[in-house]
């Protein structure tokens, strides 16, 4: 039975390894590789909950373990990924001289404003941990959603069926994509959790909106159809916060 009390922990850490492991992949210039080891991280995030729910293996350190693993996957990866299409954007515009993902090219620091993402995210998480109102659902955008956003934009840039991937070579459209993300991560706005409780569709009818409309979104797109799925997400919870009045 202790070994069963672990399984969550487990998962937590290995979402925590696929996280570090995106960071490595971002400064080897694999950013493809990073995008998945996010989405597998993400995968992880949700099944140590849910692990933890089945097993009632629930406990303070696994709740402190996933915020410690989830900084790190959905908090450190997307201001870096952030921060290196920061870097192309400026390069693009003649303000970076010579390698645009060295760390020493001329006018790297042009792109630090991405470590926005990451402070916010730090932020939330720890609110998230002390705040009594998100048992089931949540207050601001979630870090795995944040970062989901992120990768999507990452993504799209070489996605030629986006006719909106241009934008992405603009420096002021990136650092107004950080500022939004990083306000919509400690905003006050509610938003719902994708856990279900029953079944029933009168119980969860806008979880399965969202799910029905998403997967129809993924197919369609692929990865860089993440960036609708989250701005979908936000405006359902929006909706839904106003119904509920």
């Amino acid at each position: 039975m202790n070994l069963v009390k672990h399984i969550p922990n487990t998962i937590t850490l290995a979402s925590l390894c696929l996280g570090a492991a995106a960071v490595t992949c971002i400064f080897a210039g694999e950013t493809e590789t990073a995008v998945y080891c996010v989405l597998a991280a993400a995968v992880c995030d949700f099944c140590d909950g849910f692990a933890a729910r089945l097993l009632h293996a629930a406990s303070p350190i696994g709740k402190e373990l996933d915020s410690l693993a989830d900084m790190v996957s959905f908090g450190l990866v997307p201001a870096l990924m952030m921060f290196r299409m920061l870097q192309q954007a400026w390069s693009g515009c003649g303000l970076i001289s010579g390698d645009p993902s060295a760390i020493g090219a001329t006018g790297w620091w042009l792109s630090l404003p991405a470590v926005l993402i990451a402070a916010a995210s730090a932020l939330r998480l720890a609110k998230f941990n002390i705040d009594t109102r998100q048992a089931t659902s949540f207050i601001g955008l979630p870090t795995p959603a944040a970062t989901l956003l992120v990768c999507a934009l990452f993504m799209t840039k070489t996605d030629s069926r986006v006719l909106w991937a241009g934008l992405l070579d603009s420096p002021c459209f990136l650092l107004i994509c950080t500022a939004a993300i990083a306000w919509l991560l400690v905003s006050p706005i509610p938003m719902f959790s994708l856990k279900l409780k029953s079944f029933r569709i009168k119980d969860n009818l806008w979880i399965y909106t969202f799910l029905l409309i998403s997967a129809g979104l993924l197919v369609w797109a692929g990865i860089p159809g993440f960036a609708a799925v989250i701005v979908l997400y936000i405006a359902l919870s929006c909706l839904q916060a106003v119904s509920a009045r």
